[in-house]
């Protein structure tokens, strides 16, 4: 805890304590972009998994969070070469 203290102390001085700040729009600074590219590694890995697994015939259950299953909808239909609902 005492090192990110320091890093947010370091690296956004005019900000809240980082226990305050939400990433509800975007985290400041470089973070935002950590956010973002460590969302978008995770939802590159969620589709292969499932992808891979369909591919295999296996039948698929998986639990995500909203914003997750909106992003990779259609994805995952255009790579199964479906329509939404088949």
């Amino acid at each position: 805890m005492a090192a990110i203290d320091s890093m947010w102390s370091r690296d956004f001085p005019n900000l809240p304590d980082w226990r305050e700040t939400s990433d509800e729009y975007r985290l400041p600074g470089y973070l935002g972009d950590l956010s973002a590219r460590s969302n978008a590694l995770r939802d590159e890995h969620l589709a292969a998994v499932l992808l891979d697994l369909v591919r295999k015939g296996e039948r698929v259950f998986a639990v995500s969070g909203s914003s997750h299953a909106v992003k990779l909808d259609a994805a995952l239909h255009a790579a199964l070469d479906r329509r939404p609902g088949t």
